[in-house]
């Protein structure tokens, strides 16, 4: 059977479940593809800020714990807290954050098809369709525009001649659920024992239960095992003999990310954090990003590659500094030797130092550029790295260039 829509979105994410809703509300026949079966069902610390609120409220029982505050440890043990007046950031129920945007959309419209695997997309001058499967089933659906909103290295860009993730644009993620020995804020960790070039996180969803996780390009060989059991040893959580779940985060954006009457949003294009790896704000704003320009195609009746590049020029109005930014600090970060970060660390949360001051005073939970430039700008921190050598002298030139490249 061949059912006809205005737009078929693949991916019942965040990205997907946004795109549908705006889509929806203003008028258009959409239908959502996904092959799992619970929306929202994905491996994701849940912790979105005030911006990501703003879009798409969760409802109170979606709130484990509204975040003002969180400890910064060294890889030497030191601990720095840090604390804003204001909250920060909310640790959420991901799964039914998420869904509850699907819902949403359903509620003014949109057409769900879950359990539900994509075998083939195409398109054309006049026409694009979506074919997917049930078991042995097979079914088509046709419409005048896709969204690919599949998640971290789909291959469904291939399809239509978009490209994929390179070997450098992700990191792998692991987590798993501990129980807490007593409350706690939240807690990032550092150093290369912990995750290298990265971090380590333990998350509170409430006074008995956190999220326990690391993320890095290097290759994770027993570390996520030994940052367990060292929680355990230290008394923060009550065993290490927990379930370890895996998956991809990518921090670095697709090449191209359109394509006659296809567009490629969330984590599928590469849009998260690159400093952190959160992609559930992004994902939404790209997805609301990509309803405005298909709108745009639908009022001119144009759904050619010239046409859907709009989206990709608007994103990168509203996220490319991001993207590039967070990227070449990551980059610079991943240089650094433990005892390197430790100076960085001890430097930046000085209550002495005027510059902590300025970086708190600059911090967005979801708007990274701005502190990170500010602290390059500050005399201390530009001398403190530069007396870390050659290894990254470089990075600090490119990130220059990168930053009087975007001023202009």
């Amino acid at each position: 059977m061949n059912q006809i829509f205005d737009i078929v979105v693949i991916g019942a994410g965040p990205a997907g479940n946004s795109a549908a809703f705006h889509l929806a509300k203003s008028g258009y026949s959409v239908a959502v593809i996904d092959k799992r079966h619970e929306i929202g069902d994905k491996l994701c610390t849940g912790i979105i800020g005030n911006n990501c609120v703003e879009l798409f409220h969760p409802e109170p029982s979606h709130i484990y714990k509204k975040v003002k505050s969180a400890t910064v440890v060294t890889p030497t043990g030191t601990a720095h807290s840090i604390t804003k007046p204001d909250i920060q950031g909310y640790i959420v129920n991901r799964a039914a954050y998420v869904s509850s945007i699907g819902k949403k959309a359903q509620d003014i419209g949109a057409t769900y098809l879950l359990g539900k695997t994509v075998t083939s997309i195409y398109s054309n001058s006049s026409l694009a369709s979506v074919e997917f499967k049930t078991d042995e089933i097979r079914e088509l659906l046709s419409c005048k525009v896709i969204i690919i909103a599949t998640g971290f290295n789909s291959n469904i860009p291939r399809m239509v001649g978009l490209p994929v993730m390179n070997n450098r644009g992700y990191m792998i993620g692991a987590q798993a659920e501990a129980s807490l020995t007593e409350p706690t804020d939240t807690e990032v960790y550092l150093g290369s024992k912990v995750s290298p070039g990265s971090f380590g996180w333990l998350v509170p969803l409430d006074n008995s239960n956190c999220l326990v996780g690391i993320a890095s390009r290097s290759k994770l060989n027993g570390h996520m095992k030994t940052f367990l059991d060292n929680l355990k040893q230290s008394g923060k959580i009550n065993t290490s003999d927990v379930k370890v779940k895996k998956w991809g985060i990518p921090i670095k954006p697709l090449s191209k990310t359109y394509t006659n009457r296809v567009l490629v949003i969330g984590d599928a294009a590469g849009f998260t954090k690159p400093t952190t790896g959160g992609g559930i704000y992004y994902g939404i704003l790209s997805g609301q990003i990509s309803a405005n320009a298909v709108k745009n195609a639908f009022t001119s009746n144009n759904f050619s590659e010239s046409i859907m590049r709009n989206y990709e020029m608007e994103w990168k109005n509203r996220l490319g500094k991001e993207l590039k930014v967070g990227y070449y600090a990551r980059s610079l970060f991943e240089k650094l030797s433990d005892s390197q970060i430790d100076k960085l660390v001890t430097n930046l949360a000085s209550q002495d130092n005027p510059t902590s001051k300025i970086l708190l005073n600059n911090f967005s939970f979801d708007w990274h550029s701005n502190a990170i430039n500010h602290a390059l700008n500050q005399f201390d921190v530009l001398t403190l790295f530069k007396s870390f050598g050659s290894n990254v002298k470089p990075l600090l030139r490119q990130f220059t260039k990168q930053k009087q490249t975007s001023s202009k």
